[in-house]
C-alpha cells in the first residue's frame, strides 16, 4: 500500500522537473543580431551600404541609449588659403566706411611755392559681385580732394585746387592675405590762380590782382594691394597712375591701416612720384559699418 504513493510522487516530480526545464529553454530571448549592445527598447536596422557619396551620416548609440547623428562632408573641406574674406580683413576693400585725411605734398618748383596742404574725404560702399571664374567684387567711391598753395602775390599765385573723384574697385572675392585691386573712375578737377599783374609780368610794384580758373576732366586708372599683417592692421599700396601728362610723374603711396577698436580705423603713410620728387604724407582716419 505504501509502494505506490512513493512511485506516483516520483513520477510527479519527474514530470515537472522536465517541463520547468523546457519553459525555461523557451523564455531566453534570442541573441541580438549585431555583436554591439545596445540598451533595452533599441530598434537595431541593418547597416547601410556606404558609398562613395558624401556626405555620409553615422548613428552613434550615446550612454543612455539615446542615437546621436554625426555628419561627415568631404566635399566641405577647402584650403586654408580660402577661408578670407574681406569682412574678417584689416584692410578696407569690401567695407562700408567714411574718412578724412590731412594730406601735405612738397612741390619742386620755387616759381608757384614750397607746398601743397590740404584734406581729402572718402566715401566707399561694397555694390556687387561680378560672377566670374574667379568672382570679382565691386565697391564704389566717391571722394573730394581739397589743396592749396599760399604764396607772396607778387611773385607766387596762391593756387587752390578741388577734385573730385568717382570710380569703383574691383578686387577677387576670397583670396589669401594678399588682396589686388584695380580702380577705375573720373577726376574732375577746379584750379583758381590768383596773382597780382606784376607777377604775370615781371613787376612786383603792380599788384592788381588777377583770376584764372581751369577745369579739367582725367581718367582714374589706379592699381595696388593690401597685404593683412596683423589681425588689426594692413598694408596697401596704390600706384595711382598719370594718364594725361609722363607716366614718371604717376604717384606711388605706401601707408598702414590700423584699427584700434572695430569700428574706428586710422590710416597714413608717404607717397612720392615715381622719379623721387615730391614726397608728401598723408594722415587721418574713419569710421567703418
Amino acid at each position: 500500500m505504501r509502494f505506490i504513493p512513493t512511485q506516483v510522487l516520483l513520477f510527479a516530480i519527474g514530470t515537472w522537473c522536465v517541463i520547468c526545464s523546457g519553459l525555461k529553454a523557451d523564455e531566453t530571448p534570442p541573441a541580438p543580431v549585431n555583436a554591439h549592445s545596445v540598451a533595452p527598447g533599441t530598434t537595431v536596422a541593418p547597416a547601410p551600404i556606404v558609398t562613395s557619396s558624401a556626405p555620409v551620416d553615422t548613428e552613434v548609440i550615446t550612454a543612455d541609449g539615446s542615437p546621436q547623428g554625426v555628419d561627415f562632408d568631404f566635399n566641405g573641406v577647402n584650403s586654408v588659403f580660402e577661408d578670407s574674406s574681406t569682412e574678417q580683413s584689416p584692410g578696407l576693400l569690401g567695407k562700408i566706411f567714411i574718412q578724412n585725411r590731412y594730406r601735405y605734398l612738397d612741390v619742386e618748383n620755387g616759381a608757384v611755392g614750397d607746398s601743397w596742404q590740404g584734406f581729402d574725404a572718402l566715401l566707399n560702399l561694397p555694390v556687387f559681385t561680378i560672377d566670374t571664374p574667379t568672382p570679382l567684387d565691386v565697391d564704389l567711391f566717391a571722394g573730394y580732394v581739397n589743396m592749396e598753395i599760399k604764396g607772396a602775390r607778387s611773385f607766387r599765385p596762391d593756387i587752390q585746387s578741388e577734385a573730385f573723384n568717382l570710380g569703383a574697385s574691383i578686387y577677387p572675392s576670397r583670396t589669401a592675405p594678399l588682396r589686388p585691386f584695380l580702380q577705375l573712375g573720373a577726376r574732375f578737377i577746379q584750379t583758381e590762380y590768383t596773382a597780382s599783374s606784376g607777377y604775370m609780368t615781371g613787376t612786383p610794384w603792380n599788384l592788381a590782382p588777377i583770376h584764372v580758373d581751369r577745369n579739367d576732366t582725367r581718367l582714374i586708372l589706379n592699381a595696388g594691394l593690401e597685404y593683412d599683417i596683423f589681425d588689426s592692421l594692413a598694408y596697401r599700396l596704390t600706384l595711382f597712375a598719370e594718364t594725361q601728362d609722363q607716366f614718371e610723374d604717376s604717384a606711388i603711396m605706401n601707408e598702414f591701416i590700423m584699427w584700434p577698436t572695430q569700428r574706428i580705423f586710422l590710416r597714413g603713410g608717404f607717397t612720392t612720384d615715381l622719379s623721387g620728387y615730391n614726397a608728401g604724407f598723408l594722415v587721418g582716419g574713419g569710421l567703418a559699418f
